[in-house]
Formats: structure tokens, C-alpha cells, sequence
């Protein structure tokens, strides 16, 4: 416990220096203190991954981004006391004049506890055995590696949340044995922590926005409490969406009328959706939503070609090493979902294979738990009754709760009840439409947290502000909220060890076999235990080896190729 909360601190501090030197002090003083972390950790996944072309993630890029920017970050804090100090300590204070600041503490302590017992627990997610805990080890030992895709299909899923892993976490082989795995995945909940407390401790606080903000932290952690410390991107790019939704919301109903976007601003948010696609590409649906936002909020006096132009740059500054990293780990730009855009290196992996793990995403979201190579064909009357009994409890009252707000939000439409939250109203419909797409596409739920959780807290917001006995309601949501956080830690304090007081619990043991490719040792993971690699040694792959799969040259890290010899 007391190691990952150092590592929160030094996530903390690296994230705000960076923000801070990357946006400047008027963007970053205009931005909620929750925002401004995130866009320093996106910031420094984008700086890592330019470095990963060249250099692994290891101690020496580690220290030396953490001294530079930590540095920056604690000089800018001490300078000028007047702009940084007294203004946060004031922010701070302020609420406790409320009388709505206990509740918050409490909710808060509650949540602050119940996710470091979650934190301090050892990775159990399947994914994290079969391929993240790998991707991590590769990043922290090597330069980007060519053709990694073609040793296991799933090296290639290029998230760049993962190089935040490897970046404030301890090596597999080195005597910390991956210390802080949990840091990087975990600090993203203890920023959604900070903006519910926020929206119910503000001086004036908005119905929506603590409804928004309760519904959005007590979600989140019914869907991820089980993996806080797996570092698995679904729970960071959840996150981040809510709280750029959160952000552009209390823009919307300031209550001095909408605070339009600033020119820094607009290509922050294009920066941030780019981001967000970089970390999970079912994240590329939130075009739908952010960019109607932005119309809406758009800067004035800024013409409308200049506004796509600098969306565009934005975007594209984040999205092109995320390309270029997905290129040289598999021959594609965005593995595996465009099989056919292949290029001609020899290391690219063949179409077949992609388009094979393309379909194994598809169809094992439609037909989970099953036969998914033959259940996905099946037509929707036949898979989607199979589809919904395979859900967990909690997914499928969060789809029932998106259709049933749906349906109240166009009641109240059609009745002429909703003009005055007209923005509101037709963002909320478009997280819907990716909604839809999320389901047409690959209707698990936590490839489209964001836009799924998103919809229902905003409904539920919407639907909240429209009521009577506003005061009522967020006594109502946050006394919900704690009642969950308390349910929480009654149940992880019974299972607390007192061996992780001091440092997470560490990864399983791998169950590998070894195997020879050209005279050289590869691991492979036991079908008996799932093909998980977990911390094995590189190279691990999670899987047989592919008949024709072969080095590219005498060192690892000149990676794989496939083909005749």
C-alpha cells in the first residue's frame, strides 16, 4: 500500500509538470486540476512513444523525464505563489464552507480506500496474462520491434496506455520484478475520484453534474474493480472520456451561461479524442459526440477552415507515432483492422492472420463464453439471446438503463420539455450513436465503456435537472454512492493480506514450456492455463508458433518475420 502510493505521487508529479510545460500557464490554469493531470499523462504517452523508436522504456528515459518535468512542475508551483499556491489552496478550502464538503471527504476516504485495496492486488485479468504484461516487458527491454505481431497476434494491439505502464513501472527482470504495474492504471481512477468529489463539494453544485459524476465513479468501479491492478487500457480510455465529457459538460451549464472553447482548448479536445483513439480504437466513435461539442462551443471570431485545420494538426501530431508504431509492429497502420492495408516490408503480418484476429474480436464479443468462430456467423435473432444471458449482471442493467433513459429523454423531447437543454439533449443522443455502433461492431462492453457508461450518466443527469428538490437528489446520489463504497470495503477489508501493507501483491507464476526457434529458446504458455505468459521471460508467446515464423536477424530485437526461409 505505501509503495503504490509514492507511486501515485510521482505519477501525480510527472503528470502535472508535464501539463504544465506542455500547455502553457494560461491553458493549463483554465483546465480542471483532474484534466490537467490526464493531459500530461497523454502528453507523456505521446513523448514516449516518439522515444520508442529509438530507445526502450527503461531507467534512463525514466529518470530522466521525471527529473526534467517533476523539476519544471515544482519550480512552477514555487515562482508564483499568488497564481499556483493560493489558488489551489483556495479551491480547496472553499468547498469545506459548504455543507456539502463532508459528504464529499467521506466519499472520497471511502473510494481512495476501497481503490488502493483493489491496487494492491495481484493482476488477474486474462488479457493481462496472455498479452499486457508482455507488451510492458517488451517496451521496458527493447526499441519498438519489428514484425512483433507476427510472434502472437496480440503484441501488435498498439496501445499506447501500455507505454505508461512501462513507463512507472520496475523491469520483469530486475529485483523489484515489475513493482508499479498497478501505478499507472489505478491513478486514473483517483482522478474520477477527484471530479465526483468536485461536483459535489463546488459552492454552487449542478444537479447534472453530481449526478453525472456519481453515476460515472460508482459505474466504474462495479465494471473494473476486480482488474485495478491489471494494466489493461479499457479502464484508462474510460476514464479519460468521462472526464472530457465531464469537462465540456460544465462548460455547457456554467452558470453564467456556455463558456465557449479558446482556441488552445478546441485543440486540446482534438488532441485528447486522438488520445483517447491511440490508448483503444473503439474510442475513434467519440468523432460522434467531441466534434458536435466542439461545433458548438467553437472559438469565436475563428473561421471555420482554421478551426478544421487546427483540429486536424492536433490530431494528427498525436495520432502519427501511434501509425508509425503500429507499422513497424505489424506491417499495418491500424492492426488488425484494416487487413487489407498491408505494406510491403518483410516483416508484415499476413492479410490472413489479420483478418483472422479482426474476426475473433468481432465474433467473440457477439458470442462470448462459446464457439465464437462458428457462433459470430450466426444471424442476430440466434446470437443476441445468447449474447445477453452471457452479460454480466451489471452490463446488462447499464444496457437497460441506456434504453430505458433513451426513451424517457424522447418523451420529453416530443412533449417540447427539453428546449432548455437542447446541447445537452443531442450529445446525449449522439453517445447513443455509438452506442450503436459499438454494438454493430463488437458489443463487448468494455471496448465501449466510455460512450456506454457516458450515455447513462449524462441521462441520468439530464434526468435528475429536470426534476424538483435539486438538493434532494444529490443527497440522494452521493448517499448511493457511499452506501456502494461501504458495501465495497466491508467485503476487501475481509480479504486484505497483510503482506501487501508494503507493495502490491506480484504476478502469478507462469506456466511455460520452452521451445526452439532456429536453435533459439522461446516460452510458450501451457493450454491448461490458458496460454498466459503472465511475467515470463521474453520471448513469450501466448500460443503455438506459427510453422513459418522465423527471426529477422541474430538479435531480438531485429523481431520476426513470416515465410519461406
Amino acid at each position: 500500500m505505501l509503495l503504490v502510493l509514492l507511486l501515485w505521487l510521482w505519477v501525480a508529479g510527472v503528470s502535472y509538470g508535464l501539463g504544465r510545460a506542455m500547455l502553457g500557464q494560461r491553458l493549463a490554469g483554465a483546465l480542471p486540476p483532474e484534466l490537467l493531470l490526464a493531459a500530461g499523462l497523454a502528453g507523456l504517452s505521446w513523448l514516449l512513444a516518439l522515444l520508442s523508436f529509438g530507445v526502450s522504456i527503461g531507467p534512463a528515459v525514466q529518470l530522466g523525464i521525471t527529473a526534467t518535468v517533476a523539476g519544471y512542475g515544482l519550480w512552477h508551483w514555487l515562482k508564483a505563489p499568488a497564481a499556483a499556491r493560493q489558488t489551489w489552496c483556495k479551491q480547496l478550502w472553499t468547498p469545506r464552507q459548504e455543507l456539502g464538503w463532508f459528504g464529499a471527504a467521506a466519499l472520497a476516504s471511502m473510494f481512495g480506500m476501497l481503490l488502493l485495496l483493489h491496487a494492491v492486488q495481484r493482476p488477474i485479468l486474462a488479457d493481462t496474462g496472455l498479452y499486457h504484461a508482455q507488451t510492458v516487458q517488451w517496451l521496458q527491454t527493447y526499441p519498438v520491434v519489428p514484425g512483433l505481431g507476427n510472434l502472437h497476434g496480440r503484441l501488435a494491439f498498439n496501445s499506447h496506455l501500455h507505454l505508461l505502464t512501462s513507463f512507472f513501472s520496475a523491469r520483469a527482470d530486475g529485483p523489484w520484478a515489475s513493482l508499479g504495474q498497478q501505478a499507472a492504471g489505478s491513478f486514473w481512477f483517483v482522478l474520477l475520484i477527484s471530479y465526483a468529489v468536485r461536483q459535489l463539494a463546488r459552492p454552487r453544485p449542478s444537479v447534472v453534474l453530481a449526478v453525472y459524476g456519481s453515476f460515472s465513479l460508482v459505474f466504474v468501479f462495479i465494471a473494473f474493480r476486480p482488474w485495478v491492478s491489471s494494466p489493461m487500457p479499457d479502464s484508462g480510455v474510460t476514464i479519460l472520456t468521462l472526464l472530457v465529457l465531464g469537462w465540456l459538460l460544465e462548460k455547457q451549464l456554467s452558470p453564467s451561461g456556455p463558456a465557449l472553447l479558446s482556441r488552445a482548448e478546441a485543440g486540446l479536445l482534438a488532441a485528447l479524442l486522438a488520445t483517447a483513439v491511440t490508448y483503444k480504437a473503439s474510442a475513434g466513435y467519440l468523432a460522434l459526440p467531441l466534434g458536435f461539442t466542439l461545433w458548438q462551443l467553437r472559438p469565436k471570431r475563428l473561421p471555420t477552415p482554421r478551426l478544421l485545420g487546427l483540429v486536424a494538426l492536433a490530431g494528427a501530431v498525436v495520432a502519427l507515432p501511434w501509425l508509425g508504431r503500429n507499422v513497424v509492429l505489424s506491417g499495418y497502420p491500424v492492426y488488425p483492422l484494416a487487413p487489407w492495408a498491408g505494406l510491403p516490408f518483410d516483416w508484415t503480418v499476413p492479410a490472413a492472420q489479420t483478418a483472422f484476429d479482426l474476426l475473433e474480436i468481432r465474433y467473440f464479443a457477439r458470442w462470448p463464453a462459446g464457439d465464437w468462430a462458428t457462433g459470430g456467423l450466426q444471424p442476430l435473432a440466434t446470437w443476441l439471446p445468447f449474447w445477453w444471458r452471457q452479460q454480466a449482471s451489471h452490463d446488462q442493467f447499464l444496457a437497460l438503463a441506456i434504453g430505458t433513459l433513451a426513451l424517457v429523454m424522447a418523451v420529453r423531447h416530443l412533449l417540447g420539455r427539453a428546449r432548455e437543454q437542447q446541447f445537452s439533449f443531442v450529445l446525449f443522443g449522439l453517445l447513443l450513436a455509438c452506442c450503436g455502433l459499438w454494438f454493430a461492431t463488437a458489443p463487448a462492453f468494455r471496448f465501449g465503456y466510455g460512450y456506454l457508461v457516458g450515455a447513462a450518466a449524462l441521462g441520468a443527469g439530464l434526468l435528475a435537472g429536470s426534476l424538483p428538490g435539486g438538493r434532494w437528489l444529490r443527497g440522494a446520489a452521493l448517499a448511493l454512492a457511499l452506501v456502494y463504497g461501504l458495501n465495497g470495503l466491508r467485503h476487501e477489508i475481509s480479504k486484505f493480506q497483510s503482506a501487501t501493507w508494503l507493495r502490491p501483491a506480484p504476478y502469478a507464476e507462469p506456466h511455460v514450456v520452452g521451445a526452439r526457434l532456429e536453435g533459439r529458446l522461446i516460452r510458450l504458455g501451457m493450454p491448461n492455463h490458458g496460454f498466459r505468459c503472465n511475467n515470463a521471460t521474453l520471448p513469450c508467446a501466448a500460443g503455438p508458433l506459427p510453422p513459418d515464423l522465423h527471426w529477422r536477424g541474430p538479435r531480438i530485437s531485429q523481431g520476426f518475420r513470416r515465410g519461406p526461409e
